[in-house]
């Protein structure tokens, strides 16, 4: 068992650690959790597209283009998060134990 400290590790229970320890145990944890992928969602739609929807015309639903895709970044931001956890084997595991 190791602690990190901003960067630097620190021996617990008098085991030595090395780097490859470290990426082997930072690996293990996000082994089979490719959902949380799914997080990167709403960065994309707020900042990726940003360059390529920042302008005013065409007008959708009264609004300038770009506050319309703000509102349906904002509302699909919830989508992405439920999407990540509903894949993510930790959270389902957590889930059953609290049922």
């Amino acid at each position: 068992m190791t602690a990190f400290t901003h960067g630097a590790t620190i021996p617990v229970e008098g085991e030595l650690v090395g780097p490859a320890d470290q990426s082997e145990e930072v690996t293990a944890v996000f082994r089979g959790r490719a959902s949380l992928w799914w997080l990167l969602g709403p960065a994309v739609l707020y900042l990726g597209a940003l360059p390529f929807v920042n302008r005013i015309h065409p007008l959708v639903l009264g609004m300038p283009f770009l506050m319309f895709w703000m509102l349906v970044s904002t509302v699909a931001t919830p989508l992405f998060i439920w999407l990540a956890a509903r894949g993510d084997p930790v959270w389902r595991a957590n889930r059953k134990q609290r049922q």
